[in-house]
């Protein structure tokens, strides 16, 4: 056998065990394949198609930066009228928190809490959540509306949003 050719069968057999021990893993439960759902754009492709909308050029007026999240460092963009933060479901979010939470440690309802831009100014309103919205470590009680400015933190289980 030519010193090629083993080299071949080498890397080969290395990939060969590296399939089967990723089979396993995932199999075992240990690794997790979350695949997106039929139609539905990758996060990052989402974020850019929300930024530049077909049409009627909408401007981004604000945005929500990821402090504390599996994804730290993402961002959303905040549009003028209403912006849901949730997880996609049936209905659609604006602000798609799905991504940024473990899937054994998931705390936000699937529309959770809505975040109003009217002419520039931030209102963010609890949807009723299970288990609560906070700004600034302060319970937004559902139903009321609280003021937000640059730089304050929202809370929504373990992720939290900084307001840019």
């Amino acid at each position: 056998m030519r010193p090629l050719q083993f080299i071949h069968a080498v890397v080969t057999l290395l990939l060969l065990v590296a399939v089967l021990v990723f089979g396993v893993l995932t199999l075992a439960g240990i690794v997790e394949v979350r695949l997106p759902a039929k139609g539905q754009l990758g996060e990052r492709a989402a974020v850019e198609q929300n930024a530049r909308p077909a049409g009627n050029q909408l401007a981004v007026k604000a945005r929500l930066l990821v402090v504390r999240g599996a994804k730290p460092g993402m961002e959303y963009p905040i549009f003028e009228g209403q912006n849901v933060i949730g997880r996609a479901d049936e209905k659609p979010v604006e602000v798609d928190i799905e991504f940024q939470e473990f899937p054994e440690r998931i705390w936000s309802s699937r529309q959770h809490a809505v975040i109003v831009c009217d002419n520039g100014s931030l209102v963010i309103e609890d949807l009723n959540s299970s288990n609560g919205t906070y700004v600034n470590r302060s319970r937004v009680p559902p139903g009321k509306k609280q003021g937000l400015r640059a730089n304050d933190i929202i809370q929504i289980g373990e992720v939290q949003l900084k307001v840019l």
